[in-house]
């Protein structure tokens, strides 16, 4: 989250953030939070107090997200090394 770009010696070096957050299509309403990392054991916990079980969840394929439909959620996908938006379903992650 906040690291310069590879060759710009401008401003001073921060130490790397992950962020992890969501947003509901309908309402608008968004959670931002910081994240140590991006594990499964990080990343659940996260979206259990924030995201309702039952609530469609759009997300990439990162494996901290494949057990999603066991926890409640109706989860679906879009693999980005083939696109952006999944032509089949429409899945994407613009929003967030």
């Amino acid at each position: 989250m906040a690291r310069r770009k590879p060759g710009n010696a401008q401003g001073r070096l921060m130490p790397e953030q992950w962020c992890y957050g969501g947003v509901d299509f309908d309402t608008g309403e968004f959670f931002l939070t910081l994240v140590p990392d991006r594990s499964v054991a990080t990343l659940l916990p996260v979206i259990q107090a924030n995201v309702v079980p039952g609530t469609q969840v759009w997300s990439d394929e990162w494996a901290a997200y494949r057990n999603l439909n066991l926890n409640g959620y109706v989860h679906e996908t879009v693999n980005h090394t083939q696109q952006f938006v999944n032509p089949a379903t429409g899945v994407h992650k613009n929003n967030i």
